[in-house]
């Protein structure tokens, strides 16, 4: 049999780039890893975005660490198929083995995978203020554009889906949309103009008529190549979605859930529905067009 020499970084790399090989116009599903099994690939280190269950279980669980969970998660890879032996997985891709034929690795799916995750050039986290612990949706994109979607449940189930930014930006518009009110024709005239409002979460939920029961969606993009990192929230009012941010140098607020951002300074600025979408574009891409 034929085979070819290629260094670990080279495999992680192809493995990422093959995950987007043939995308349709909807996301595809990759697998889903537990909280256990993504620690134990990517190190006792916490990884980026959220271990729910795992985070519950050492609460119940005095000594529980870190530690014990690596090696519940590799048990459990292992015996799902996910990771093998090196010189396993070098005959099933057809290459000269990399190092230690004994040592465990992950297989191609999975390597892609943590390989995006962890050099995704933006990160957009989503979750609903009202819900801590319930579904949180993360965008890893990634420098070719295409966008590696991870949705975490409450019970530390983490689904990836490999999608492209179209299929991204649908998505992303059906988590903001309010459960008892997806009207998306709503909204002040794209020529009206509409000004900025500041205050408190309170002032500014009076003063732009936001409902109590409103849902509120927490956003948190990080963008590696940039360095930065920015916070937003979207609400709906009677006119249309809000985009409310932390005023220049005010960092005491966490969420505008009427009692944690008591105190800090908001700047709220209504949109209409295409304002919204070109900013969520922006949001998501860093000023790559959907196509």
């Amino acid at each position: 049999m034929t085979t070819y020499q290629i260094s670990e970084q080279e495999r992680s790399l192809l493995a990422a780039g093959a995950l987007a090989g043939d995308l349709g116009p909807t996301p595809r599903l990759l697998t889903t890893l537990t909280d256990e099994e993504l620690l134990a690939l990517t190190g006792p280190d916490r990884p980026v975005n959220r271990l729910p269950w795992l985070d519950g279980l050492r609460e119940r669980v005095p000594g529980y660490g870190f530690e014990e969970a690596v090696l519940a998660g590799a048990r459990s890879l292992r015996a799902r198929g996910l990771t093998a032996p090196e010189e396993a997985l070098a005959a099933i891709e057809s290459r000269d083995r990399i190092g230690d034929g004994s040592a465990v690795r992950a297989g191609l799916v999975v390597t892609g995978i943590i390989s995006r995750r962890a050099a995704a050039r933006r990160r957009l986290a989503l979750r609903r203020e009202s819900d801590p612990q319930g579904l949180s949706v993360a965008f890893h994109v990634d420098s070719d554009g295409t966008i590696l979607q991870e949705q975490v449940s409450g019970e530390g189930l983490h689904h990836f889906l490999i999608q492209d930014l179209s299929s991204a930006l649908r998505a992303l518009h059906s988590l903001l949309e309010d459960d008892e009110d997806t009207d998306d024709s709503g909204g002040a005239d794209q020529g009206e103009e509409r000004s900025l409002v500041s205050g408190t979460w309170h002032q500014v939920s009076v003063a732009l008529d936001i409902a109590d029961r409103t849902t509120v969606t927490r956003l948190d993009l990080v963008d590696q190549a940039a360095g930065a990192s920015e916070t937003l929230w979207i609400a709906r009012s009677p006119e249309g979605p809000v985009v409310l941010r932390a005023a220049d140098g005010d960092e005491t607020g966490t969420a505008p859930d009427g009692t944690a951002l008591d105190g800090a300074a908001l700047e709220a600025t209504p949109l209409n529905a295409p304002e919204r979408d070109e900013l969520l574009e922006e949001i998501l891409s860093g000023g790559r067009s959907a196509g």
